[in-house]
């Protein structure tokens, strides 16, 4: 057997196989510099570019689009006056769109039949300090209401955020003695807004600095 021979075609071949390689590489390389693909390239990062911006457009004017106004105070089981709660037509005042009202210790958390006096009172007065309307054009509707136990959290919209508003969902976690009381815990609601989702969170959490664990531990649920 000839082993010169044999070697000089395996030369050959390797010789053969590189040149086709570069022959691969050459070619793809002059046809991504073509003035086609230089040009497609070039409007597609035009398009992302305009992707982007619009994406950006959209979020200036959902910004835009609504003022929201928050409200968090605890009543330590007492009900306020009509004139405690005057400063609630701020936010009126300010043209808000949706209203967000998050209250503690309405009221204590014994079993009860029907409404407690002092949640009933606690509307009464929100009602009549926000002047609340359904008329079309005009006022404030109520949007959504949920309790649990002495916490409650109430959404306000005006005719605006009522046609921007996709949906909403309410999720509630108590946190009292063994997870079940809900002398302690939170509210939460989730409202789509044009694409984008809000969460209204309203909690009553253990208090004071000895209770920090406590409180961290009622977060994580």
């Amino acid at each position: 057997m000839n082993f010169d021979f044999i070697t000089s075609r395996a030369r050959l071949a390797f010789f053969l196989l590189i040149l086709g390689l570069y022959h691969i590489i050459f070619s793809c390389c002059t046809s991504l510099n073509t003035p086609t693909a230089i040009e497609s390239r070039m409007h597609q990062q035009s398009q992302n570019q305009n992707e982007i911006q619009q994406e950006r457009a959209t979020e200036t004017s959902f910004e835009n689009q609504l003022k929201v106004g928050i409200m968090t105070w605890n009543l330590a089981e007492r009900s306020p006056s009509l004139s405690d709660c005057a400063f609630l037509k701020e936010f009126q005042q300010q043209s808000c769109d949706i209203i967000a009202l998050g209250i503690q210790e309405c009221e204590n958390i014994k079993p009860r039949r029907h409404e407690g006096r002092r949640s009933q009172k606690w509307r009464e007065l929100m009602t009549k300090t926000l002047q609340l309307s359904v008329k079309e054009g005009g006022g404030y509707e109520l949007f959504a209401h949920h309790k649990l136990g002495g916490m409650q959290l109430t959404l306000f919209i005006n005719k605006k955020a009522k046609e921007l508003i996709d949906g909403i969902q309410t999720i509630e976690v108590a946190c009292g003695i063994g997870n079940v009381l809900s002398n302690k815990g939170g509210i939460v609601m989730l409202v789509r807004v044009a694409g984008k989702t809000i969460a209204f969170i309203n909690s009553h959490l253990a208090a004071h600095h000895n209770q920090v664990d406590s409180s961290m531990s009622c977060r994580r649920h």
